[in-house]
């Protein structure tokens, strides 16, 4: 497919993408939701500061842990089912999160969340990688990644606006019945291949459905994309998907909806991060490590204030949040593409997969950890102070700096 394509398969790559980024866009919503109603929610359920990272690291474990079965599953069976299946799924979870009596159920009902929305993500990518010529791929996977980073934005003001009227509850559960609504559509409009494409043994990985992980878990550039997705791309999910929320509150008093502008900010840069990353990558630096590196660093420099205790204006605050944004996630797709030019598409489910679980697994940890040092630090009696979350954040700066050393053993490819 050199050259420019005929109208009819531009119309059908735009329309595999969107249906995909929509996929990608409640995914997204749903792994935001707690830090714009983690206040309400802990009182509501009684959960402190270690359960409140627990409840919503455990949306990351299970999203983490099912990358890699999603990614074989993708490659062997098809996008269509496994996106359909997983979005009722998470629906399901959505439903009994927003019910949910106590911390335990609530827990439950964020890993189910995260089994749902895992397969989302590896999913859409496939979809594009078959449907989409390789030199077209940069582009479309932008797309994708803007219309998802526009869900963060859904669960940014707009949830604090319908939390507020309705409850965080009610909040929770209309994501939840749409999250059901489109696993329909999904399963009515998505095919595995473009028409007239079927299926080809070319560049297939010999084996067996599990030969792919081998090749993959074999390859030292693979590790070391997994190394930078942890220490960069992850900062994002840990801050403004959850401790934005409550450092806000505590250390600057903000009331909910101040904390949604800012997280809105954040969200807000999070799609300019998704335009700009692969666009110095592909078509000004022309590398992809150097933009690991210059995002990694920049990324470094936002996260300075919270070490050095640095008071920020509200302004300030939401441009930080929202260079976060932009370094952080600016960096996933330069990465993903990465990941993907190092394997045939024969595999490419696999690799995607095996890739995913690392960040969002360990994303997930962090979130963890930094639950349990404040913990540590307040004793478990008191609110956490700013010196508090000083030093709970200072595990992102660090796994920040191992990611900035990763991206220096990732070999560029001509672009």
């Amino acid at each position: 497919m050199e050259g420019e394509a005929p109208e009819g398969k531009r119309a059908g790559y735009l329309f595999i993408t969107l249906i995909a980024g929509a996929a990608y866009f409640t995914v997204f919503a749903h792994r935001f939701v707690p830090a714009v109603v983690a206040v309400d929610m802990s009182r509501d359920i009684g959960a402190g500061a270690a359960m409140l990272g627990m409840l919503s690291s455990g949306y990351f474990y299970m999203y983490g842990l099912s990358q890699m079965p999603y990614g074989v599953l993708v490659d062997s069976v098809g996008p269509r089912r496994i996106m359909t299946v997983s979005f009722i799924t998470a629906g399901l979870g959505g439903v009994l999160f927003a019910f949910s009596p106590g911390p335990g159920w609530s827990f439950a009902a964020r890993l189910i969340l995260g089994l749902g929305c895992a397969a989302a993500l590896v999913s859409s990518m496939t979809l594009l990688a078959r449907w989409i010529p390789k030199d077209k791929f940069p582009a479309y996977l932008t797309l994708l990644y803007v219309i998802g980073g526009l869900g963060p934005l859904a669960a940014a003001s707009p949830l604090a606006w319908l939390s507020s009227h309705i409850g965080w509850r009610g909040a929770c559960f209309s994501i939840a019945v749409f999250t059901l609504a489109y696993s329909a559509v999904l399963f009515a409009v998505v095919r595995d291949y473009p028409p007239g494409r079927a299926p080809s043994a070319a560049g297939r990985v010999r084996g067996g459905m599990f030969a792919g992980v081998k090749t993959v878990a074999g390859s030292f550039k693979f590790w070391m994309t997994v190394i930078f997705g942890i220490g960069v791309p992850s900062i994002y999910l840990v801050y403004c998907g959850l401790w934005a929320g409550p450092f806000l509150t505590h250390v600057y008093g903000f009331e909910k909806h101040a904390v949604g502008g800012v997280l809105s900010f954040g969200a807000a840069g999070s799609v300019l991060g998704f335009l700009l990353g692969p666009l110095l990558s592909d078509r000004i630096l022309m590398s992809r490590p150097k933009v690991m590196v210059l995002f990694g660093c920049l990324l470094f420099i936002c996260l300075l204030p919270f070490i050095l205790r640095i008071r920020l204006s509200f302004p300030l605050l939401c441009a930080q949040a929202a260079f976060i944004g932009v370094f952080s996630c600016g960096a996933q797709p330069v990465v993903i593409m990465a990941v993907k030019d190092m394997f045939p598409v024969s595999i490419t489910g696999t690799a995607l997969g095996m890739f995913n679980t690392f960040p969002l697994l360990c994303g997930g940890l962090l979130q963890l950890l930094i639950g349990v040092i404040l913990s540590v630090l307040t004793e478990g009696d008191r609110t956490a102070s700013e010196a508090d979350y000083a030093g709970a954040f200072s595990v992102m700066a660090a796994v920040c700096v191992a990611g900035i050393g990763a991206a220096f053993f990732i070999s560029d490819r001509k672009v």
